[in-house]
């Protein structure tokens, strides 16, 4: 059904390579170039969250979508609260769907993997300066604390992230 839904689909050409145990999937995800999986909850060695967590436990970013069977919709569902990027159930699988979500998955994912590149070239330059930042949330609790506000504050980032800012940071003089 999913080889169907692919050749229906106009637009979109997608390089496919089946495997039928989870434990050849992960020998192929070990040597790169897969842009996300499909994964069926039912494979001859590994059933349910228990292959959905084997697999993500070895690449834990990899996106991944999750193929299930009609009555278990409910299942796909924890799968995404595990990790997945997203479920399509077998019997509701075309040519207009399939791509689209394969299409989504594999754009949100080089959306996120650019976000997480620029997070931390920003944590570096955040780090490598001479002042004290301090970040928080729109609530005032503390989200990041760069080494030169700890030596300020007296506060370890670990033991500072998620408390108030004005638990870690005291005014003494607003004035000065």
């Amino acid at each position: 059904m999913v080889r169907e839904a692919l050749a229906q689909a106009k637009h979109d050409r997608f390089v496919l390579e089946w495997v039928t145990q989870l434990s050849d999937g992960l020998e192929r995800l070990s040597r790169d170039g897969i842009e996300v999986v499909l994964l069926d909850l039912r494979l001859a060695d590994s059933h349910g969250l228990a292959g959905l967590e084997r697999l993500l436990g070895a690449f834990p970013h990899v996106p991944l979508l999750v193929l299930s069977s009609l009555d278990d919709e409910n299942f796909a569902r924890q799968a995404v609260q595990h990790g997945a990027r997203d479920y399509l159930l077998k019997n509701h699988i075309d040519g207009r769907a399939l791509p689209r979500t394969l299409r989504h998955i594999i754009e949100s994912s080089a959306a996120d993997e650019a976000f997480f590149a620029e997070k931390e070239r920003s944590e570096v330059t955040l780090n490598s300066i001479g002042d004290a930042v301090i970040s928080t949330d729109l609530s005032g609790n503390v989200t990041y604390l760069n080494a030169v506000a700890e030596g300020m504050t007296g506060w370890d980032r670990k033991e500072a992230l998620g408390r108030p800012f004005d638990d870690v940071f005291r005014v003494i003089d607003g004035a000065t």
